[in-house]
């Protein structure tokens, strides 16, 4: 997650930049020049203060809590900075290193203004003027800066110099009334969140957070918005028939809507950085891929639309047919299920259950590992060990392209077939293990 950030405070017609690791989100900001006006506004009622006294100086005394990175608790959050030293901060062209935002907190008429950085792609937003309160005044149009509406602006201007040349436009246009974002075609996706977006302890209210929704081209567009992470509250992605609305102010928890008949419609939410960071981006393409296709009452009621039962025992049989019986379903001594592994299996595949408390669904994941490590083989060997995982990677394509949700009582169920299957099974290997015994001739001993 980035959070680095360049800040400009403007202060009695002066301008003050610092550098930040970790307050370059969207919440940041307003947090900082609150403090800053009310240390002003407290300041200014004492008849021993200066009139126009400086108090931009005082972000390098702010700490980080646990609001932040752990690295950042009851670290400073500012070091204070040259303009020089900003402009090379700025210019940073390192994949993972750039920054991502220019943040101007304007003293003088209360606004925070975001430049941000065309070097990092993943964002792709419009400048934006919020008043310090946190009301929008819209999009920002710089047309005359080198800048978003230049796609060959590297060619003519630095990132530093593009960002400040905004940031010198915007205090140029004095109090002109910023262009209003049209945002008209999702008040009905808009009115769908209502009640959704869920606020923190000590986080300002949800009034405070403007509306940003931004739609998307395709799904990989979609995964680098998520990657990014630490997204304000009520900043949303729509893709197709698809929207994600952040209900948790950098807390990764995306509400999600389907279009439904002309109507947005909410199924579930999730946390994608999380999901990227432990399964990567196939996995999560194939998960937003599968929500496109399935029809939203399939993914708001899957329990009543799919027959678990049935479905549980297609798995059982796609599975051990597909591994060649080297991956077998078993019931354990607590009655669960789990997947045991022949012992000539070089593979082994895990399944989990994930119960969700609030519909009593369980949703079973599955993963798959390598058993026999640092084992010197033949090429035959090689070979088997290749055909085993190319196998058990199609079992698990299958389960992530079609999930498995079931209720409790299917489980159960599902748990008493498998013991069942489980006696035949052993009943079975007994009567073979005897046949070959009785086949043998019997050792004469002489």
């Amino acid at each position: 997650m980035n959070t680095k950030a360049v800040y400009t405070v403007h202060e009695n017609n002066q301008d003050h930049h610092f550098f930040t690791y970790y307050a370059g989100g969207y919440s940041s900001p307003f947090v900082a020049a609150r403090i800053l006006i009310n240390i002003r506004n407290e300041l200014q009622n004492k008849p021993y203060i200066p009139e126009n006294i400086c108090v931009a100086g005082m972000l390098t005394q702010l700490t980080g809590d646990t609001n932040y990175r752990e690295e950042a608790c009851g670290n400073p959050l500012f070091q204070q900075i040259r303009d020089s030293e900003a402009a090379n901060y700025l210019d940073r062209n390192i994949h993972g290193d750039e920054i991502p935002f220019h943040i101007t907190i304007d003293m003088d008429r209360e606004k925070i203004f975001f430049a941000f950085n065309p070097l990092c792609k993943d964002i792709g937003l419009p400048d934006m003027v919020y008043l310090i309160s946190g009301e929008s005044m819209g999009v920002y149009f710089a047309k005359k800066a080198v800048g978003h509406d230049n796609p060959n602006w590297q060619e003519k201007e630095s990132a530093s110099k593009a960002m400040f040349k905004r940031h010198a436009q915007y205090l140029g246009q004095k109090d002109a009334p910023a262009h209003e974002e049209k945002i008209e075609r999702f008040d009905d996706l808009i009115k769908a969140c209502e009640g959704r977006v869920y606020l923190g302890p000590g986080e300002y209210p949800a009034s405070d957070y403007e509306w940003g929704i931004k739609e998307v081209g395709s799904i990989d567009e979609l995964i680098e918005k998520f990657k990014h992470g630490n997204w304000s509250a009520r900043t949303g992605f729509v893709l197709d028939n698809l929207a994600f609305i952040e209900q948790l102010s950098g807390g990764n928890e995306w509400l999600a809507l389907k279009k439904d008949a002309g109507e947005w419609k909410t199924f579930d939410s999730f946390s994608f950085y999380n999901m990227l960071e432990r399964k990567g981006d196939n996995y999560c393409r194939n998960f937003i891929n599968s929500l496109q296709k399935t029809p939203w009452w399939n993914l708001k009621h899957p329990a009543e639309t799919i027959n678990g039962s049935e479905r549980l025992r297609e798995v059982v049989q796609m599975v051990e047919e597909r591994t060649g019986g080297k991956q077998q379903f078993a019931v354990d001594f607590t009655g669960s299920v789990y997947i045991r592994q022949d012992d000539s299996a070089n593979t082994g595949l895990h399944m989990r259950k994930n119960l969700d408390y609030e519909t009593d669904l369980c949703r079973l994941e599955f993963q798959g590992y390598i058993r026999r490590m640092g084992i010197h083989m033949s090429s035959l060997g090689m070979q088997t060990v290749a055909d085993e995982v190319k196998h058990l990677t199609g079992v698990l394509a299958e389960l992530e392209q079609n999930p498995v949700v079931v209720t409790e009582e299917e489980m159960s169920q599902w748990a008493s077939e498998v013991t069942a299957m489980q006696v035949d099974r052993a009943i079975a290997e007994s009567k073979h293990e005897l046949e070959a015994a009785t086949q043998q001739e019997p050792e004469i001993i002489m």
